[in-house]
């Protein structure tokens, strides 16, 4: 069974869709637990009032952020595997079938990750770059080198997510990634090529001051702690990621990481981004075409309050 788990605070009506979406699975093995996080609005009224059986509701009355939330959603959790999902994106209907049906056939695995696409109602609809092929093996390498999966694209065996002690609750912001590097060297991880997230854009979301130092933050924490060669190759991922991870308007910064860390360009992660971003920077610059997604970007993100889940 999948347990999807949701950490929510003051999002009624954007909730009621991450709901519908689990609900709508044609995986028909899940369990649903929502956490409301103190909310100041009605959504425990609304929880409440759902006669689902296979959704249960918790309400913390002290708003302690979604780090919290989510770990009491986990303690409470009955199925093998475990999602995570932002309260204000919605899962494709078959989200659930693949993830796991990708984790039952490798019983190594430690999380199965799928794609996403970024929509805002009424404005686009973009699916981001993603593998184009099911790859299956330790992905650390390419998540120094700041590839990453938003919780709702991923599915983790919950025991491994227990064994390290869930979210850092002293973390709302990067968890998510926190929670990557903290089973990272655990077992290699199933990404597949199908899209299975409908990531939300709007005007609620927040941006913290410092988050891209939050983020190296994490990642450096993560490779000073690998053995001596390990912690040289990961230093070498971190400055590909610090060479193209702002989108760099010229192309020597491509040229640069190609030559530090080349298996990065040709990995089926990192490497669709990557040459699509090397292209548009040999464009001039009148020439280069902006995604529908990039004219739309909200001046804020990641999502809303701290509460919110960024997948930062």
């Amino acid at each position: 069974m999948v347990s999807v788990i949701i950490s929510t605070y003051n999002r009624r009506e954007m909730l009621k869709e991450a709901v519908a979406s689990v609900q709508g699975q044609t995986l028909r093995q899940w369990e649903l637990l929502v956490v409301d996080d103190a909310s100041t609005d009605d959504t425990w009224e609304w929880l409440s009032s759902l006669r689902d059986e296979r959704i249960r509701v918790f309400r913390q009355e002290v708003n302690r952020e979604r780090s919290a939330a989510r770990n009491w959603g986990l303690a409470e959790a009955r199925g093998d595997y475990a999602m995570f999902l932002d309260d204000d994106d919605r899962l494709l209907p078959d989200a659930l079938r693949l993830l796991s049906g990708a984790l039952s056939a490798r019983p190594a695995a430690i999380a199965a990750v799928g794609g996403k696409s970024n929509f805002a109602p009424g404005k686009f609809s973009v699916r981001m770059p993603h593998t184009p092929v099911t790859v299956f093996r330790e992905i650390w390498p390419e998540q120094v080198a700041r590839w990453s999966a938003v919780p709702g694209q991923c599915l983790f065996r919950a025991e491994i997510v227990r064994e390290v002690g869930g979210f850092r609750v002293e973390m709302n912001v990067c968890e998510d990634r926190q929670l990557w590097m903290d089973i990272a060297l655990r077992g290699p991880t199933v990404v597949i090529p199908e899209c299975v997230l409908e990531y939300r854009q709007h005007d609620g979301q927040w941006r913290p001051v410092g988050l891209d130092e939050l983020r190296e933050l994490v990642i450096r924490r993560f490779y000073v702690s690998l053995p001596e060669r390990e912690s040289a190759r990961a230093r070498r991922y971190l400055r590909c990621g610090e060479l193209v991870g702002h989108q760099a308007d010229s192309a020597m910064p491509y040229v640069r990481a190609f030559l530090l860390a080349p298996a990065l360009f040709f990995s089926p992660l990192t490497g669709p981004a990557w040459w699509r971003g090397f292209a548009k920077a040999l464009l001039p610059r009148a020439l280069r075409p902006r995604s529908l997604w990039e004219r739309n970007q909200p001046t804020g993100d990641p999502k809303q309050h701290p509460n919110s889940q960024d997948g930062a």
